[in-house]
């Protein structure tokens, strides 16, 4: 058979077909496995992450109840010891000192100590570690007391927020040197303008207008801060400047600072007068209890911080010591930050623990002085007002004029003159 008959005879033999079936479905196979092991192991991934972020959320939770019940404990002891608390070494401790799990061991622990830590730990079910810190919120500068209905309280928050930039400008040359000529007052008016009901802003003109940027209704929402965030949508509010206040203010104070928990640059706000060193001395004699310790609390211990302040201390104070809030009574406003940690991830739970009663009775004292110390009006100076009266009607000064001749009759005054 020639070369061309072969070439023009069918193909008969399917052997070479199958082999590519074969491979087709081989490859198939091998790729529905693959994904497969692909969709198992990214849900295997998010099942493993989502079991983590529950384990350490639960272990947060547990930092948590522990920090409460520190805090019950130490409130519990103040008030079984009462004015004689502070004279006991390391009270407050009980909820200052950071709590770890597992229990970190130091240096100094003896090896019985440490067989017996290692040996809690092992016989534990927790698998997860978290940490828990406690501070003291009621010492930090209320921003909602800028707008209180006591004007004393709203004064004297003011002049400490803008203690808090005059300080750092003092003791940081770059940013006295960056903010030297910017008008922090202006600023603190935003702030207040955030919580005013009033139309007009502190800095004049509609408070609004600062706010047209924003594209969005509702600003300023003429209430309270609810979060220390939002001070961050004030105009003229920058990164800086909102890092600078955040840590220095809070929006669940006691309507005023106490000096045996405030941080060095919430001491600074009390009073120009109170600087770096002044405060750092402060708390040394807080922490050191053969300087003294903590400030007792009453007036007695407010009065011993001013003498300490403007004594050892060495402060020359620019205002009224009277009138700059100081509370040294039991703490009751912390802020708990408890972080849970399993297999690399984090969960993180914040609370705020505020006593209201004792809030409100703070705001109610303030009101009350408020109004003991204004000025009772001079019964001289509406003399003028009522013989203007009598000139312009006769005949009405003299019906309204006492008789001394009237009967007096259950019901009806008698010897009453409406001005």
């Amino acid at each position: 058979m020639g070369l061309l008959q072969r070439l023009r005879t069918p193909i008969s033999n399917t052997k070479g077909i199958a082999l590519i079936m074969a491979v087709s479905a081989v490859s198939l196979l091998i790729y529905i496995a693959m994904e497969v092991m692909y969709d198992s192991n990214v849900e295997y991934i998010v099942n493993s992450q989502s079991l983590s972020g529950l384990k350490a959320y639960y272990a947060a939770k547990a930092g948590m109840d522990i920090s409460l019940l520190r805090i019950k404990i130490y409130q519990t002891v103040k008030q079984k010891m009462g004015s004689n608390a502070s004279q006991i070494p390391y009270l407050e401790q009980i909820w200052r000192f950071p709590l770890v799990w597992p229990l970190e061991i130091s240096e100094g622990t003896s090896s019985i100590e440490k067989d017996e830590a290692n040996k809690a730990v092992k016989e534990s079910l927790m698998d997860a570690t978290f940490r828990t810190d406690i501070e003291d919120e009621g010492s930090k500068i209320d921003l909602n007391d800028l707008a209180s209905s006591s004007k004393t309280l709203a004064e004297i928050t003011k002049k400490q927020v803008l203690q808090i930039f005059e300080s750092e400008k003092r003791d940081n040359p770059d940013f006295n040197t960056k903010y030297s000529s910017y008008r922090f007052p202006e600023l603190v008016n935003y702030i207040s303008d955030w919580m005013s009901s009033k139309r007009e802003g502190l800095n004049g003109g509609e408070k609004s207008a600062p706010y047209r940027d924003y594209k969005a209704d509702g600003f300023p929402p003429n209430r309270g801060f609810r979060t220390v965030r939002e001070l961050r949508l004030v105009p003229g509010m920058s990164d800086e400047l909102y890092d600078l206040m955040e840590p220095r203010v809070t929006i669940y104070g006691l309507k005023g600072i106490n000096p045996n928990s405030a941080s060095k640059e919430v001491l600074m706000t009390l009073d120009p007068g109170i600087t770096a060193e002044v405060a750092k001395k402060i708390q040394d004699r807080v922490n050191d209890s053969d300087q003294g310790g903590p400030f007792k609390g009453g007036e007695e211990g407010i009065s011993a911080f001013w003498a300490f302040v403007t004594g050892p201390a060495g402060a020359r104070l620019e205002q009224d010591p009277k009138t700059i809030p100081i509370v040294i009574d039991s703490m009751v406003s912390f802020k708990i930050s408890s972080t849970g940690l399993f297999s690399g991830t984090a969960r993180k739970i914040t609370a705020i623990v505020l006593d209201l009663n004792q809030s409100a009775q703070r705001t109610s004292d303030l009101l009350k002085k408020d109004k003991k110390d204004e000025k009772p009006p001079d019964p001289a100076e509406k003399k003028p007002h009522l013989l203007a009266l009598a000139r312009r009607s006769p005949t009405a000064s003299r019906s309204s004029r006492p008789s001394q001749n009237r009967t007096h009759t259950k019901g009806s005054p008698s010897n009453c003159l409406l001005v």
